[in-house]
């Protein structure tokens, strides 16, 4: 069946309903060969997809009766597990979520390589690597604490990282000394003015991937380096992240 063919019938039954022209207009507008696509089953486990047409309506009884008569083509890897997918990815909700995130679409596109054996070409890539500029922001969290805890001796309270604030991703205690602190993660060009922490009453670790850390540093805030958190990740990788680890071994391969 041709789209306007398709159209002008579908319209007569479903154009009242908004839901219909939306879904329509993703799958036949902006869905293209070669796009990438994400989802998940019922017990969360995750499927990578690479579009291979454009839609076209499949008249057959087994897919109406399935109601998914809207089809584009898709060659599908995976499954794949939590722990293989960005944190940021993970809280796009609805049916339906384009991602312009160019961190994301990076590494789906490594992901889908390494699956099937294609070669990874990234793009912006010019110049020496930087691991930063290829996490996502949830992985540059990930990172900063598994750092703290495994080099600095804290452990997270996993329940304060549920609360979002204005300044802190999680608090931890230190499992030597009890001591409390806290942690604030910018991934990208934000700056951090140090002062502002100074009156948190307990240790607090700054991180700006591609920032400046501006205004003197109060005595109970240490900011840290991204040369200590580079060489960490790569003399630990095996104990990383896979969306972390991905990027460390494609970036410097031994």
């Amino acid at each position: 069946m041709e789209w306007e063919h398709y159209r002008n019938a579908a319209e007569k039954q479903y154009g009242k309903n908004p839901a219909w022209s939306r879904y329509m207009t993703v799958i036949h507008q902006n869905l293209a060969p070669g796009d990438f696509i994400w989802t998940r089953d019922e017990v969360a486990s995750f499927y990578l997809g690479r579009i291979a047409s454009r839609w076209h309506y499949a008249a057959e009884e087994e897919y109406k009766n399935a109601d998914l008569a809207n089809i584009c083509d898709c060659e599908w890897v995976g499954p794949y597990t939590l722990d293989d997918v960005p944190g940021s990815l993970m809280q796009c909700r609805g049916p339906f979520r384009i991602v312009t995130d160019e961190r994301l679409v990076e590494y789906t596109k490594l992901l889908y390589c390494e699956a099937t054996a294609m070669r990874y070409a990234p793009r912006n890539s010019d110049g020496p690597p930087n691991l930063f500029k290829w996490l996502s922001d949830s992985a540059c969290e990930d990172l900063v604490a598994m750092y703290l805890q495994q080099e600095l001796g804290y452990s997270i309270i996993p329940s304060t990282s549920k609360h979002s604030t204005a300044k802190y991703e999680f608090a931890m205690i230190q499992r030597e000394s009890g001591e409390e602190a806290a942690v604030q993660v910018k991934n990208g060009s934000t700056s951090l003015y140090c002062p502002d922490y100074a009156s948190a009453g307990f240790k607090v670790y700054l991180f700006t991937s591609g920032g400046e850390y501006k205004g003197d540093i109060p005595p109970n805030v240490e900011t840290l380096a991204e040369g200590k958190l580079l060489d960490f990740a790569t003399k630990h990788r095996s104990s990383l992240p896979k969306t972390i680890r991905r990027w460390v071994n494609y970036l410097y391969s031994q």
